[in-house]
């Protein structure tokens, strides 16, 4: 990323720190919002029905101002691609999504929004009836990660699978969920 050229100053829309890789470097982006309880006029914090403090979604900037990060013009429009909110691509058009990120400059809404609990990019609501419904299964292939305990330090140790210090009956983490054979 040496040579930056443009800046564009984005706005992380969420609670979280978010991350855009650009060039196998990981840039965080600090939010742009941040939660303070909700307090009446005595300064004590206002309660819902259920007990839970209200809170207040304010700018995490200096005087509640909303909080932007500068980044190099083309690593902006990678972290927006690299952060969609889930479940709201259009599946005709990949480029119409909600992100996480937004860049105040080039006109995007900047408003505080917060990750979906969607499993997947896609908005099938806008899909035919009979591609709206989904099963989920276990993914095959996760690489396992086989642990076994050294006998002269008793320290547990990493070992490659099928590797020639892999010995039958030891401790196996499989990370997949899936059965061992």
């Amino acid at each position: 990323m040496a040579g930056f050229g443009r800046i564009a100053h984005v706005v992380n829309r969420s609670l979280e720190i978010l991350e855009v890789t650009d060039d196998g470097i990981p840039w965080p982006i600090r939010p742009g919002y941040k939660a303070e309880p909700a307090l009446d006029a005595a300064g004590d914090p206002v309660l819902d029905e259920e007990g839970r403090a209200v809170v207040n979604i304010v700018g995490a900037g200096p005087g509640g101002t909303v909080y932007m990060e500068p980044l190099p013009y083309f690593a902006a429009e990678r972290a927006k691609r690299q952060n969609p909110v889930m479940g709201t691509e259009d599946p005709y058009n990949p480029s119409d999504f909600q992100s996480l990120i937004a860049v105040p400059e080039w006109g995007d809404d900047y408003s505080p929004i917060q990750q979906s609990d969607a499993i997947e990019r896609l908005d099938r609501s806008l899909l035919p009836d009979d591609m709206q419904k989904v099963t989920v299964i276990a993914a095959r292939g996760g690489r396992k990660k086989v642990v076994r305990k050294n006998p002269k330090s008793g320290k547990f140790e990493k070992v490659v699978p099928g590797g020639r210090s892999m010995v039958e009956g030891e401790a196996r983490e499989n990370l997949t969920g899936m059965a061992i054979r």
